[in-house]
């Protein structure tokens, strides 16, 4: 199930321009206080992950980067997992699937307060 929501994720991604995206904030957060979340941008950053255009996924929101690699791992994972047994297992030995994700979280969470606090904030467009 993971695989076939991640690979629509990366589908509409490539199917749709950051400047095609609507202008209104999907951001409950953003809509309300008018402030972007630590969150805001993500959309616009893989749609520009997957047309190439690099410099505007990081203007977008740099996590982008990593999110977008963990969609694609997430993806292909049940296939590389069987081609590679012991990976399953390796990945569940190092802990690698609890504090990666942990420390994303975290950093997303630091960067969103700095970009509070800095008044900066994605491109609208």
């Amino acid at each position: 199930m993971l695989t076939g929501i991640t690979a629509t994720i990366l589908a509409i991604s490539f199917a749709v321009r950051a400047s095609q995206l609507p202008k209104t904030p999907y951001c409950g957060f953003k809509a309300i206080t008018g402030k972007p979340c630590p969150g805001c941008g993500l959309t616009r950053s893989f749609c520009a992950i997957s047309h190439g255009r690099l410099g505007k996924a990081w203007d977008y929101n740099p996590f982008g980067f990593p999110l977008y690699v963990l969609t694609a791992f997430f993806m292909v994972f049940p296939w590389v997992n069987r081609l590679w047994m012991g990976l399953g297992r390796g990945i569940q030995r190092t802990r690698i699937a609890v504090w990666l994700p942990v420390t994303l979280v975290a950093a997303m969470w630091i960067y969103g307060t700095v970009r509070l606090l800095t008044g900066g904030g994605p491109p609208a467009h």
